[in-house]
């Protein structure tokens, strides 16, 4: 599982149907204008994501909360290895935003 590609993501669109790593590395090329399998997991892009997120006017760090927690909640009754797509890394960007609050 992807879980932060799909948290990326979930910042642009609800996507609710199991996926292979290259829909995630596709559309996450296509967003941010990259070849993301080749670039995406370097330590200086890595970190520059959050800023590239809040600065991109169609991803929305909110939408993303909302669409990972709808996720979640439509996935949380089934065993841990068959909860695809899930993310929680919402549980932990509430974590971090209300510890900078």
């Amino acid at each position: 599982m992807d879980a932060f590609e799909l948290w990326f993501c979930l910042h642009y669109s609800f996507v609710n149907s199991r996926q292979e790593r290259s829909y995630y590395y596709e559309q996450l090329s296509r967003h941010w204008a990259i070849n993301y399998e080749r670039e995406g997991k370097k330590a200086k892009f890595c970190l520059g994501i959050r800023e590239l997120l809040e600065k991109d006017p169609v991803a929305s760090e909110q939408e993303a909360i909302k669409r990972a927690k709808r996720l979640f909640e439509m996935h949380k009754s089934e065993p841990p290895h068959r909860q695809n797509p899930v993310t929680t890394v919402f549980q932990l960007v509430e974590e971090l935003l209300q510890a900078k609050s």
